[in-house]
């Protein structure tokens, strides 16, 4: 049956969407609140088994910097202009939308234009990952995917059955035109395509894990909060040491010291991408690696972590979707952006 959402589940799934960011995908303070105040609530909410498997579909997404976001707010209905340019492309119309990025600033998204389209309960990453050609569809290399990004001033760019990696490169680009950040829509599939393509049941996965999170706010035991979040603690402890690292991309080390002696050091880019432990490698991404600043109970972002923070770091299960195949983990894991030696069996 449909999944039912109330105005009163918008906080559980603002902390439901900041853990599946992993430490990235921004805040998502200012979607949430456009959320709030945009449709008609409560909203219904559909698994894909329970939908027209030729449903038209759009996946919708902020892309750029999360914290230009703040300094050039978005509209009520955001999504508009790239849907629509997907529509006029297609000749069809986008009978359903679902979110591009599950996490972070982008959870919200498929809610925004929920009182014109069915809101699919499938995602396009499941979690928060740096680049578009991690698109499930991409990964999965679906035919016919298209897709567009505003650049300002309610330009449009658009397209189409281009290589993974042309997605990734023409529409970073197309941001810098639109100010540092723009909404982003892909189409060219149905609902049927993501039973297997896309990850199922994002939204109703990020309101159980934020209700979870909002009843351990009386809880100070780090191993049972991250029992509660059906995940498993890897450490705590306060920060002594930060380094930015020399590589194929910007990566930050995050050095602490437990109570009982250990050194933990979490590995991070955008999001948190590995833990080790006295060197002894425990996860790595696609796991999903939650960071939780201990005294104010605050899921942190990468930016968030400063020098004698006292954090608990948690590891969540990652989508199975990223798992299930080999050619699926391998863009997942760090060394798909040159890390070496970070990879968790």
């Amino acid at each position: 049956m449909p999944l039912i959402l109330d105005r009163a589940d918008i906080p559980a799934l603002s902390h439901g969407y900041s853990l599946l960011g992993s430490g990235g995908a921004g805040e998502p303070t200012i979607t949430a609140l456009i959320a709030e105040h945009t449709g008609q609530w409560p909203l219904t909410v559909h698994r894909v088994d329970e939908l027209d498997p030729s449903l038209t579909c759009a996946g919708i997404a902020v892309i750029g910097s999360t914290i230009m976001v703040a300094e050039k707010l978005p509209g009520l209905r955001p999504y508009t202009g790239v849907i629509e340019a997907i529509e006029r492309w297609l000749d069809v119309p986008m009978a359903a939308v679902c979110n591009a990025e599950g996490a972070g600033i982008n959870g919200f998204s498929a809610l925004l234009p929920a009182d014109d389209r069915v809101v699919v309960d499938a995602d396009l990453l499941g979690r928060a990952f740096p680049d578009l050609d991690q698109m499930t569809l991409l990964v999965d290399e679906v035919p016919g995917i298209v897709v567009t990004c505003g650049t300002g001033a309610n330009g449009v760019t658009l397209v189409a059955d281009a290589r993974p990696v042309d997605v990734e490169r023409v529409m970073r680009t197309a941001t810098t035109c639109s100010g540092g950040w723009s909404t982003f829509a892909v189409g060219g599939f149905t609902v049927g395509d993501l039973r297997e393509h896309a990850v199922p049941g994002g939204i109703e996965r990020a309101l159980h894990l934020g209700r979870s999170y909002l009843a351990c706010e009386e809880t100070t035991d780090p191993d049972e909060i991250a029992q509660r979040l059906g995940g498993r603690l890897l450490g705590s402890g306060r920060v002594v040491g930060i380094r930015q690292e020399a590589g194929p991309r910007d990566l930050t080390t995050f050095q602490l010291t437990g109570a009982d002696g250990s050194v933990l050091r979490l590995v991070a880019g955008s999001e948190f991408l590995a833990v080790l432990r006295d060197g002894e490698l425990l996860c790595s991404s696609p796991v999903i690696i939650a960071v939780i600043d201990r005294p104010s109970h605050r899921v942190l972002q990468v930016p968030d972590v400063t020098q004698a923070m006292d954090l608990m770091v948690v590891a969540i299960p990652a989508p199975s979707w990223w798992t299930a195949q080999p050619h699926r983990l391998r863009e997942s894991l760090p060394s798909r952006w040159g890390f070496d030696g970070l990879d968790a069996p």
